[in-house]
């Protein structure tokens, strides 16, 4: 049996590394070769694959098993390893320096057939690679767009910041642009410490007189002295978010205001209150879609899930959340607003839900007030009757 290392890739749109050198946050592809040269075939293969710090004496990635599988003699399997250097490798992040790693393959096989029957048999391959840390170097490791990106709609893009170098920065801020979006905006970020994040949620909103495209927004990362982040490589800390905008730019529009109208606390209700304005030139009928919750919330109740509205004018919608008692933190709902069987508006909502509180309050509230009133009347019944009962003992 022979092993082969056939290749290795950086493939991330967004990342730097070249083939045998990489930066924190890459992804990585590895294609291997395992081939049966030998006269008889070869049954339950299995391949191990890990990644050593040479200079930490750990691994980075422990060996880890792909499927098994068998091999006929003269026969060969094509295996793609992907990775991502990450937090969530088997070695902390900030403890990965710069300097030398082992990839390291191993392919182990029985026998199946012929004089060494049963018996195993293995191969091996490795491969040198290296990790270079900065001094100083912010990058944005990832990005996730929230809703659907429509004309005449606002959708969030979520991102997580990294300072992959070896030194504390201070005043980070980054820079979002597209021309024809008409985006030109900075977002502070502040000071970020060495192999620590910031996460950023920027709102941008899709003009309803778009053109159907794709369009490439720019987030450029930017230093105390405005000079954009830059590494050995003369790469820069640029990345671009790809964003195709289809659907609503031409049929009747709408616009979404939401407000929170009560609640906020971890297993009690939670009311939003929407209101939908016709930015169209004539009536039109409204269909609202709530989506995006069930992390949060089990479900959501609408006073109503339809609305006709005149040109230029608005309607109201109560939208009442049953909020999970173990949810807590800034949460996100989706509104979106169909017309013609069409979404034309999508409008993600952000909300807050604190922990739950006991409050002796709600015990006199709602259908308790029944309850604690028949349970008072009781009471006093109880306390009659033992005064009249110790009244006529004293007359005996």
């Amino acid at each position: 049996m022979k092993v082969t290392i056939k290749g290795i890739d950086v493939v991330g749109d967004n990342d730097f590394g070249k083939d045998d050198e990489w930066f924190a946050f890459d992804n990585i592809e590895v294609e291997i070769r395992v081939e049966n040269d030998g006269n008889e075939d070869l049954k339950d293969v299995v391949v191990e694959w890990g990644l050593y710090n040479t200079q930490t004496k750990e691994w980075t990635i422990e060996l880890t098993e792909e499927n098994d599988f068998n091999l006929d003699s003269d026969e060969r399997e094509d295996i793609v390893l992907s990775f991502r250097l990450d937090n969530s490798l088997d070695e902390d992040l900030e403890d990965m320096e710069d300097g030398k790693y082992i990839l390291y393959i191993k392919a182990t096989g029985e026998i199946d057939g012929g004089v060494d029957d049963g018996e195993n048999t293995c191969a091996s391959d490795s491969e040198e690679v290296s990790l270079i840390v900065e001094d100083d170097f912010v990058i944005i490791s990832e990005f996730e767009v929230s809703g659907e990106v429509q004309c005449n709609s606002e959708i969030q893009i979520l991102a997580e910041v990294w300072n992959i170098g070896s030194d504390d920065q201070e005043e980070v801020y980054i820079r979002v642009y597209n021309k024809e979006l008409g985006i030109n905006e900075d977002i502070e970020l502040g000071d970020l410490d060495t192999f620590d994040s910031s996460d950023i949620i920027y709102a941008l909103n899709i003009p309803k007189d778009a053109e159907e495209k794709t369009y490439n927004v720019q987030f450029t990362v930017y230093d105390e002295d405005d000079d954009v982040y830059e590494n050995s490589n003369d790469d820069k800390a640029i990345f671009t978010v790809e964003l195709r905008v289809s659907g609503g730019c031409s049929v009747a529009g709408a616009s979404v205001d939401a407000i929170l109208e009560s609640g906020g606390k971890a297993g009690r209700d939670l009311v939003v209150r929407a209101t939908v304005t016709n930015t169209g030139n004539s009536l039109a009928s409204y269909t609202i879609n709530v989506n995006g919750f069930s992390d949060w919330a089990s479900k959501v109740n609408l006073d109503k899930t339809t609305l006709v509205i005149g040109a230029g004018e608005s309607g109201e919608i109560l939208l009442t959340f049953d909020v999970n008692k173990d949810a807590e933190g800034i949460k996100l709902f989706n509104l979106e607003i169909v017309s013609d069987s069409m979404v034309i508006t999508s409008q993600p909502v952000q909300v807050e839900i604190t922990k739950g509180s006991f409050s002796l309050g709600n015990l006199f509230s709602g259908n308790n007030k029944a309850i604690w009133g028949i349970g008072l009347l009781n009471l006093i019944l109880v306390v009659l009757i033992i005064v009249i009962a110790v009244r006529v003992s004293r007359k005996k």
